[in-house]
């Protein structure tokens, strides 16, 4: 059983990169947080509130790759939540208490197998989790992308997702 978080600094903020085995997992999940997720790889499953926490016994949705969840999704529910990782889910969080309890304006970057797109100037990407390739180069791990004076044209090697700060 491993539950791994790396942080990652991510044009001036910090986005937290959870990794799981196959296990099951009691998170626990305070009042009025500030968390934007990002599922890349895995999920998870069985996600219920425990009977102390606010709803009790409250079923959420199971959860795949590209899922997204911000700080207003985040106000359904608080206390403890469990559920079970599958093998291998990875987990891309921005989190208010790890950024002095502000939360940066994103928005969720997909980009499937095959396809192109051109990010215009001023245009930051976070690529996460993925394959692409950027002006020649190809990308397999985290990296900071940022569209300063030109347009830059990136094409999926493979499903790739990132986390664009507007």
């Amino acid at each position: 059983m491993a539950i791994v978080k790396t942080p990652f600094r991510t044009f001036g903020y910090i986005t937290m990169r959870t990794t799981y085995d196959a296990e099951h997992v009691v998170d626990p999940c305070p009042e009025n947080r500030l968390w934007t997720n990002l599922f890349t790889k895995g999920g998870f499953r069985n996600c219920v509130t425990d009977a102390a926490s606010t709803p009790p016994n409250h079923s959420t949705e199971d959860t795949n790759p590209g899922s997204w969840y911000t700080p207003e999704d985040f106000q359904e529910f608080y206390g403890n939540l469990t559920f079970d990782a599958l093998a291998g889910t990875e987990l891309w969080c921005l989190c208010g208490e790890n950024n002095n309890n502000w939360m940066p304006y994103v928005d969720k970057w997909v980009l499937a197998s095959g396809e192109t797109t051109t990010l215009p100037v001023n245009t930051k990407l976070f690529f996460c989790t993925g394959s692409i390739t950027v002006d020649g180069t190809t990308h397999t791990d985290p990296v900071q992308i940022h569209a300063k004076t030109t347009t830059i044209n990136v094409t999926a090697n493979e499903d790739s997702y990132g986390i664009l700060f507007l």
